[in-house]
């Protein structure tokens, strides 16, 4: 209630302050008019009416904020040109040498100019937050709306002018050519490998379609291929196989490299027409079989993987068998199976062998017994297989009852699977140390 108070006197006194005004300046230019509050007549009628209009206006105008009334002036546009707006430019940042790249620079900061008089600072604050990189432009396009052109403002290389650098865009002249590349990244995947033979399973949004994509992703209006650097090699064979496509490479060298800041293999996926499609997700499968381990070592001694005794020759309790196989071992996520047959072999051990005691005597007893080969019945049981972590080495298997995967069996076949762990090491960071190993417990 206050505060409509106080408002309803400032208006009043505004108001008595512009009526003293048109009543000086009535007294001015029109000395034979009488204006007057009191009585008034048509000519003072019409002023107060403009007064109180007029105090009105600046009363509301008092209340806007500060950002606001450039747009405010903005609305009389029969009365100007060109809208008001603030000062712009464009800025370059150059980021001091000794700092660490790249260099965050937030909306809002704050920047100082000369005037043209020099008299002055003018002050810009920038519009939106970039990072600095001690780059060079080469290039800086922007659009004309009033000629519906592209514009290079500035090239590196030629230096042309805006009206030497103008580009239309679908011009009648020439070819307009266009690719969409959707690119796929694996980490490590291929790694230690040279010859490429893996499948792709694109799925479709919608089931119904899943036919209709396959075929679409095998015709001419798609193209596959593997980036390798600053180059991209196509496959020696693409085909689909039960739902999926088989990829083929043979002798490709070394893929893995930097793309835009990501290390991995790269897939391309070219598309050299619009194709109508809608991809949901899309799985690898790298199906190998028949891979040899590169290397086994058995209490320190490196072993042949077609016949080896793991555990010591005879066994020997805590005794570690030490397996490496680089493509295996390298593909995170796998689902491995490792096959070998399992046989004991029969050591025969001489007891000792009793002398008789030289001195005669004349006892009765009965003949010694010769000493016979004693067949020691000893089989593995409780295995513990662990891999080599970026922690050291782990168990692979939480389950306790997967330790005992010989079983105190003789002889058979024996399978193990498990899933390639994420925590693995890389053969650069295992250096010369196997990635899985086996002890007897």
């Amino acid at each position: 209630m206050n505060d409509n108070i106080k408002t309803t006197s400032a208006s009043k006194y505004e108001h008595s302050d512009l009526i003293n005004k048109i009543q000086k300046l009535a007294k001015s230019y029109l000395p034979e008019w009488n204006f007057t509050t009191e009585n008034p007549d048509g000519g003072s009628v019409l002023s107060l009416l403009y007064g109180s209009m007029l105090n009105d206006s600046n009363h509301k105008f008092s209340k806007v904020l500060d950002k606001h009334k450039i747009e405010y002036l903005n609305m009389f546009d029969s009365l100007k040109d060109e809208p008001i707006e603030s000062a712009k430019s464009y800025v370059r940042f150059n980021p001091v040498v000794s700092v660490t790249e790249p260099v965050f620079i937030p909306k809002g900061t704050r920047l100082l100019a000369n005037s043209q008089s020099g008299s002055s600072k003018i002050e810009f604050e920038t519009t939106h937050s970039i990072t600095a990189t001690n780059a060079t432009i080469q290039s800086v396009i922007t659009t004309d709306k009033s000629r519906d052109k592209i514009v290079k403002l500035f090239d590196a290389n030629h230096g042309l002018a805006i009206e030497d650098a103008e580009i239309i865009p679908f011009s009648f002249e020439g070819d307009n050519l266009s690719s969409h590349i959707l690119t796929l990244c694996f980490e490590d995947v291929f790694d230690d490998e040279f010859d490429l033979d893996f499948t792709l399973q694109f799925k479709a949004a919608d089931d119904k379609q899943q036919d209709q994509v396959n075929q679409m992703l095998i015709s001419d209006k798609i193209q596959f291929m593997m980036m390798k650097k600053d180059e991209k090699i196509p496959f020696d064979e693409v085909t689909l196989e039960q739902g999926s496509l088989r990829f083929k490479l043979e002798d490709c060298g070394i893929l893995k490299h930097n793309n835009n800041g990501i290390i991995g293999y790269h897939i391309a996926v070219i598309a050299k027409h619009l194709v109508d499609v809608e991809i949901e997700s899309v799985s690898l499968t790298s199906s190998r079989t028949q891979v040899a381990p590169n290397l086994i070592i058995c209490e320190n001694v490196e072993q042949n993987h077609l016949r080896l005794a793991p555990f010591g020759r005879p066994l020997s309790i805590f005794s570690e068998c030490a397996i490496e196989c680089d493509q295996v071992f390298s593909k995170k996520g796998a689902n491995v199976e490792m096959r070998f047959d399992l046989d004991f072999e029969a050591i025969e051990h001489l007891l000792p062998e009793f002398q008789e005691d030289k001195e005669y005597k004349f006892i009765m007893k009965k003949t010694a017994t010769a000493a016979q080969p004693k067949m020691l019945e000893i089989k593995a049981d409780n295995v513990v297989i662990e891999y080599l972590s970026t922690r050291g080495y782990k168990s692979l298997f939480k389950e306790e009852h997967m330790q005992l995967l010989f079983n105190g069996s003789k002889h058979g076949k024996v399978k193990i699977n498990f899933i390639c762990p994420n925590d693995i090491l890389t053969l650069e960071e295992a250096s010369d140390l196997p990635r899985l190993r086996m002890r007897l417990i």
